[in-house]
């Protein structure tokens, strides 16, 4: 007889790709719609910057920079970064659930109207300073409606379910299409016969009398029993 094997995962136990973790996820609390934005936040930061919002040498310490520390801001990182990416990014890595955007649809929104404002050209960035350079990360971020249609995409995908595919209208069969009244009928157990209760009329088999029959589907006369 073998020992009993303890199971994989129990209450508490932290599941997932530590980098992506939301606090709460961390601490092995309850987690909800705002912990998947928290991880979305750390990806679309990467995406940005090319650098992981939080990180660490090792599993532990990367989690106690999730439950600690403050990502470096988008703007210190790319210069002219646009202001409201920026504040998309940080509304999503609060550390506080109730501090960033409550719903999926909420962040979709901003999304897009920052998508509008990037295919507008009317997007502000971060520092308005002149420096050798500037016109070309200016132009960067002019792909930037581009980034955010990749995004509004992505969120379709990862965030909201997909519709189900139409079911086939049904094919109905009729089970008898012998004359008389049938009712009560009931499925055996293997689904190949029916039982029911018919009363034939004079063409039928037997003249005016109830009786309960069977019938194989797909074919063969009712049997009565």
């Amino acid at each position: 007889m073998r020992a009993q094997e303890k199971p994989d995962t129990a209450e508490g136990t932290i599941v997932g790709t530590v980098a992506y973790m939301s606090p709460e996820q961390a601490e092995g609390k309850p987690v909800d719609a705002r912990s998947d934005l928290f991880a979305f936040g750390s990806l679309f930061y990467e995406m940005v910057t090319g650098q992981r919002a939080f990180h660490g040498d090792s599993r532990l310490s990367t989690l106690s920079a999730i439950l600690k520390e403050d990502p470096k801001l988008v703007s210190a990182v790319v210069a002219d970064a646009p202001r409201d990416l920026e504040k998309i990014i940080t509304r999503c890595l609060r550390k506080d659930s109730s501090r960033r955007f409550q719903h999926t649809d909420d962040l979709k929104i901003a999304l897009a109207e920052l998508k509008e404002e990037s295919d507008s050209g009317t997007t502000v960035g971060s520092q308005t300073s002149a420096r050798p350079g500037r016109q070309k990360v200016r132009f960067a971020w002019i792909s930037g409606g581009a980034l955010a249609a990749i995004v509004l995409a992505a969120l379709g995908i990862w965030f909201w379910p997909a519709r189900p595919a139409p079911r086939p209208a049904p094919n109905v069969t009729p089970l008898t299409s012998d004359p008389g009244v049938a009712w009560w009928p009931s499925f055996s157990p293997d689904g190949n016969h029916v039982a029911f209760l018919w009363k034939p009329s004079e063409e039928g088999f037997e003249k005016g009398r109830f009786g309960i029959y069977i019938k194989m589907l797909g074919g063969s006369e009712p049997l009565r029993r």
